[in-house]
């Protein structure tokens, strides 16, 4: 770093960006050398395009929450910061918690540049320890989840409205209708043109799929097939269902990211989801193949009120999903990195990855949409015809169980032992 850089680079380490971000944050109180001429803009570019890991982007948090507790200037230039750094919510707000019993327990009361410059030995082991068991939580080490049922995780809204979707007469003939469907096309194709995954076939995914079973409790999951395609992952069958992982998914994610994937996919099937998806699939998006002959369900089947219910039941029974597969990974970067790559980031682009800017955009989505009727109505009449959630709305929902304790609980309830 020189004086006379007033442009930031890019490329400069985490160390160098957190001096410069520090610089900027005490202009008046910081050593002349280290200070830069940047902009909010500038600083906020600065903080999500550098490769920070959880326990960097924490401490450096830390250290800045603690400058603007002391210092008034601090405290206003500090929101581009942690707004950049976006830490999940309940990890900020017990990290706060932690540093202001510290903060109140020092005597004399320091200066916001005195604990950049010297942090009292307290505050600086306190961050340290916080940062510490932060990257732990990251390692390769799950809980098993001894006992789960889908009701530990379930969305709130799954159950309740694929029970009013139960009420409708005719339910029972679209089952029966939807059963033949599938085991005259989809199952059939599936035998013929995926293959198994077995230990022997495709040794790297079954033993990823294992580590979700595992950790969900579950001792005999179904089958996995492997197929041509694209970045899906999804189950098929009523009665035995089978899990499907598409070709480009198999290349698209990393172990950690697999874990969650698979263990989606083992929430549907926990849940008992795959039969009334195979329903909403025929009558939604296979009225073509149910023609009149299947005792008449080819009418019933264009039934667009009965579409626009099973579409809604799908979408809450993908947030049940979500939070089945986060269960299973439980490695909340790894969970984040998904939803990002499924967003549409460029693969050449993987390695600049950074979920900050998807739990900032998530918490923005949420906000607005908490604050405006006109926005929750053009929210929910463009998912209407979605079975799918939109990936902002799937993190928003996600990171708001975790928030409320939802995940923390399930695991002081049910975790008993690790698995790697």
């Amino acid at each position: 770093m020189t004086t006379n850089q007033t442009t930031p680079k890019w490329a400069i380490g985490p160390k160098e960006v957190a001096r410069s971000v520090i610089a900027w944050l005490l202009p008046l109180d910081f050593p002349a050398h280290h200070v830069q001429a940047l902009g909010r803009s500038q600083v906020a570019k600065l903080l999500t395009r550098t490769p920070f890991s959880q326990a960097e982007s924490l401490a450096l948090w830390s250290y800045v929450y603690c400058a603007a507790q002391l210092d008034h200037e601090a405290a206003t230039r500090a929101s581009v910061i942690f707004d950049a750094l976006a830490l999940w919510p309940e990890r900020e707000a017990q990290t706060r918690q932690l540093l202001d019993t510290v903060l109140a327990s020092l005597t004399p009361r320091p200066t916001a540049a005195s604990i950049i410059k010297r942090p009292p030995r307290q505050l600086r082991n306190l961050i340290d320890q916080l940062a510490l068991q932060w990257a732990t939580q990251n390692r390769l080490e799950r809980r098993l989840l001894i006992g789960l049922t889908s009701q530990d995780f379930e969305h709130p809204l799954d159950q309740s409205t694929l029970a009013a979707i139960k009420q409708v007469p005719l339910l029972p003939d679209l089952v029966a209708a939807a059963g033949d469907f599938y085991k005259r096309s989809q199952e059939v194709a599936l035998m013929a043109n995926a293959l198994l995954v077995t230990p022997r076939s495709q040794p790297w995914l079954y033993r990823r799929y294992e580590t979700a079973s595992q950790a969900l409790g579950l001792d005999c999951p179904p089958l996995l097939y492997l197929t041509q395609g694209g970045t899906r992952s999804y189950t098929l069958g009523m009665d035995e269902p089978v899990v499907v992982l598409e070709s480009m998914a198999a290349g698209l994610f990393d172990e950690e990211e697999m874990v969650f994937v698979l263990g989606r996919e083992l929430g549907h099937v926990m849940a008992g989801h795959a039969k009334y998806q195979a329903v909403a699939e025929t009558v939604c998006g296979a009225a073509a193949a149910i023609s009149s002959a299947t005792i008449g369900i080819g009418k019933l089947a264009v039934d667009a009120v009965l579409g626009l219910k099973l579409y809604r039941w799908c979408r809450y029974a993908e947030h049940t999903a979500d939070r089945a597969g986060y269960l299973a990974c439980q490695n909340h970067e790894a969970v984040l990195r998904v939803l990002l790559k499924l967003s549409g980031y460029p693969a050449r682009r993987f390695g600049e990855l950074h979920t900050r800017a998807l739990v900032k955009q998530a918490a923005a989505f949420r906000a607005r949409v908490n604050q405006s009727m006109l926005d929750q109505a053009f929210s929910f009449l463009s998912n209407v015809t979605h079975r799918q959630p939109f990936t902002i709305s799937r993190t928003a929902e996600l990171l708001d169980w975790v928030a409320v304790g939802g995940y923390e609980k399930v695991l002081s309830k049910l975790g008993r032992s690790r698995v790697a």
